[in-house]
């Protein structure tokens, strides 16, 4: 196979030929001027489109020929102290400065044919018909866009310009060619891009800007693929369209296979963790340049005492991570791994997929004695280098020890000669005894003892696969909400994402990202206390805030993990789906949290939050009792007191009530907590009393209720253990009651009732 460096001569071989061909044309060209005007008019124009096309063909062969030796530089390690090795680097260096400014010669060499050929097209010979016609030339989007091409080639001048007059000589389908010039432009300027990431060491934002230039690359062979199909019925229509577009689809596909070598290249050097690779990684929110190796060593040497193990965490910048607890035991799977079954199914579909880089660390129950008899390692990470599923079923991994030493010795060892006896398995799986006899700790071994020996899997994925996204950062106080939530989720961290017409209407996937930022305790080596997960609800606005945790709307409950990062995938199901509320949960809050929320999505959507609290609020305290009956005056009584239960008890008129006073319209809410044992209601009806001047203020309080004879004006709904809250309901100035019940007659309890709006309300308690 031969080098860059030998491609990029061979390219500039051929660049000199196409040269001379296009002297050879001009020289024609001068020496026709003895022939008549008539004759000569159509022959010149029709030469000088020749010579333009020559030199296009020309330019564009010296700058891929220049990207080719710049791959070379970058790629290929000269020792600094070699004097031969510094000259032949710096005669390289010369060569491309060389060439690409003489590809720019000859692009505004070609440029000048073509404004010469199209004014002798026209019939404008005159000098200022010519000044006039390369003026509107030069203002043109098309000469506009090229300038910008040229402009960057001055510091990025690995890219390669495409020229739509290249597409001249085939007027079949111009809505193609033009699809195809945009197509490769924008192709152009990511291939830039990643040329000068890549330069930079920041692969894998280059990777993405490779896979995006080739993508590009592809839809503009695939437009004048579509091009040389839809030129006509004839024949020779055909055939002259293919001809004409062969040479450019052939450069395409050269740079398209250019661009997806080098993302293998990268990802072969991402895996493999022999030599000493740098990455950057993320730390809260921020990045950092980190050797590969000591990452994958440290990924998991960090223990915690809680039931799942944790690790360092690290991933690609930009990146999304994902990790996959395997079960202990897979007949008993717990709440936060993932059943055997579905991980293989996770772990090779991203494997396949190919858009993302994975690493498997032992468990934390591997003794040093059993470690040391199979050949791995306690407490360290390996890099996936492949997942294999064969015709007869069997499931292998290939996995790679960063050390680049000290491999598997059990079943698919390099030593297990029986099951590597059939040849055509052997050539299934692709492995070779010579290679795998090399101790560069690589080696094969089978799903099931992964399965005995490994207990997380982490992934990371190009973010490419969702071209949709957007991130917010948050402080979670400590102070905000109860420290259990397992009845109350009013005051977490809320985000509603709102989905698209097209987002709905394709069953887009959602990706939701929550990063925990490590403490510097937690840098040091303390364990992690901080519990998080996430819920999902359905929700009717891109407003509405939830207040209850599960119940019918709820289409997602995550597991409690002490893991850096949390990932959830969800697929759109239908309409209903329009707005879903992202609730962020805590086990036994303790300490102050902050954090980093992104969501991705194969279709746009936008992320709002719910709607701000009311900003007048009065707290008021009270409780159900059982009226003291041991005193004279009461022995006749009855023992409920304030304790009267739900609506429809005779007993009901005597629970807690409050007055509420209401002098121009506002917004009311109310929400109640109590004791978990104890089920809560909470009602505001019209007193009867509207709102009149004349009327005084003692005679416009609101009474008691004894019975509810008509729906509430604002009502909590079923009776919830421990917290209920309502929804904000538009009041009109009158009178009104609030009425506070247990669910049973007779419970007795404190409780504290939050009454919101955004007006100032008169509040008082009815005795």
């Amino acid at each position: 196979m031969p080098s860059l460096l030998d491609e990029a001569f061979s390219l500039l071989e051929e660049a000199i030929l196409l040269e001379r061909e296009a002297s050879k044309d001009d020289l024609a060209k001068h020496q026709s001027s003895t022939r008549s005007h008539a004759q000569t008019s159509g022959e010149e124009s029709g030469g000088l489109s020749s010579c333009r096309s020559l030199l296009e063909h020309a330019s564009k062969k010296f700058h891929e020929a220049c990207y080719l030796m710049k791959r070379h530089v970058s790629s290929t390690s000269f020792n600094g102290t070699c004097s031969d090795d510094t000259e032949m680097r710096t005669l390289i260096i010369e060569k491309i400065e060389h060439y690409e400014q003489r590809a720019k010669d000859l692009a505004k060499k070609a440029k000048e044919c073509n404004d010469q050929a199209n004014s002798q097209a026209s019939g404008k010979d005159s000098d200022q018909d010519k000044r006039s016609f390369v003026l509107e030339s030069n203002l043109s989007p098309t000469s506009s866009r090229e300038d910008n091409h040229s402009s960057r080639l001055e510091s990025s001048p690995r890219v390669m310009v495409f020229d739509q007059r290249a597409f001249n000589n085939n007027k079949s389908n111009g809505r193609n060619n033009e699809s195809a010039v945009q197509s490769e432009g924008k192709a152009s300027l990511c291939l830039s891009s990643a040329i000068t990431l890549d330069e930079n060491g920041e692969f894998s934002t280059a990777i993405e800007h490779y896979i995006s230039s080739a993508h590009f690359y592809l839809e503009a062979v695939k437009a004048l693929s579509e091009d040389i199909t839809e030129t006509g019925t004839s024949l020779n229509q055909v055939f002259h369209a293919a001809r004409s577009n062969n040479d450019l689809i052939a450069s395409l596909k050269r740079k398209f296979n250019m661009a997806l070598d080098r993302v293998e290249e990268l990802k072969k050097r991402a895996a493999s963790c022999s030599g000493r690779d740098h990455i950057d990684v993320r730390a809260n929110g921020g990045r950092k340049a980190s050797d590969f190796n000591d990452k994958l060593k440290n990924l998991a040497s960090h223990k915690s005492t809680q039931d799942q193990p944790l690790s360092y965490d690290f991933t690609f910048q930009g990146w999304i991570p994902e990790r996959i607890f395997l079960p202990d035991d897979a007949s008993d799977v717990r709440d936060f791994e993932t059943p055997v079954e579905r991980a293989w199914e996770r772990l090779y579909s991203a494997s396949s997929y190919g858009y993302c880089l994975i690493t498997v660390s032992t468990s934390k129950e591997l003794t040093e004695e059993k470690a040391a008899d199979v050949g791995l390692l306690t407490a360290h990470a390996y890099a996936v280098l492949g997942v294999i599923q064969t015709t007869n079923g069997t499931r292998l991994l290939q996995l790679k020890n960063p050390w680049a030493s000290q491999g598997w010795k059990g079943k698919y060892s390099s030593n297990d000669t029986v099951s590597w006896g059939d040849p055509n398995f052997c050539d299934e799986v692709g492995y070779d005894a010579v290679s795998a006899s090399v101790n560069d700790g690589v080696f094969y071994i089978s799903w099931d003892d992964v399965l005995i020996y490994f207990r997380n899997l982490h992934l990371s994925w190009n973010p490419a696969l969702l071209h949709h996204r957007t991130t917010t950062h948050g402080l979670w106080s400590k102070e905000l909400g109860p420290a259990d939530d397992s009845f109350y989720i009013g005051e977490n961290p809320q985000y509603i994402v709102n989905l698209s017409k097209n987002a709905i209407e394709n069953r887009a996937t959602l990706w939701i990202l929550l990063t925990r930022h490590v403490t510097k305790q937690e840098q040091e080596g303390e364990d992690v206390s901080d519990c998080l997960t996430l819920y999902i609800h359905r929700t009717t606005s891109s407003r509405r805030r939830v207040w209850y945790p599960g119940g019918s709307n709820c289409v997602f409950t995550g597991a409690y993990t002490n893991n850096q990062h949390i990932l959830i995938r969800y697929d759109v199901e239908g309409p209903s789906d329009k707005h879903l509320s992202i609730v962020l949960s805590q086990y036994k809050k303790s300490n102050d949290l902050c954090y980093t929320l992104s969501c991705y999505s194969t279709e746009s959507f936008k992320l709002s939050q719910p709607e701000e609290p009311l900003r007048c609020c009065r707290v008021l305290n009270g409780s159900w009792e059982l009226r003291d009956n041991t005193s004279p005056e009461n022995q006749n009584s009855l023992l409920i007191g304030t304790a009267g239960g739900p609506p429809g008890k005779g007993s009901f008129g005597s629970n807690p009530q409050w007055s509420l006073v209401v002098a121009q319209e506002t917004f009311i809410q109310c929400k109640c907590m109590t004791k978990k044992s104890l089920a809560v209601n909470v009602v505001l009806v019209h007193s009867g009393i509207a709102n009149n001047s004349e009327i005084s203020g003692l005679q416009m309080r609101g009474k008691r209720v004894h019975h509810l004879y008509e729906a509430p004006l604002v009502d909590s709904g079923d009776y919830r253990y421990g917290f209920v809250a309502t929804e904000r309901v538009l009041l009109q100035p009158g009178s009104y009651t609030i009425v506070v019940s247990t669910y049973e007659v007779g419970e007795v309890g404190s409780f504290i009732l939050h009454v919101m709006s955004d007006n100032q309300v008169d509040i008082d308690a009815i005795r």
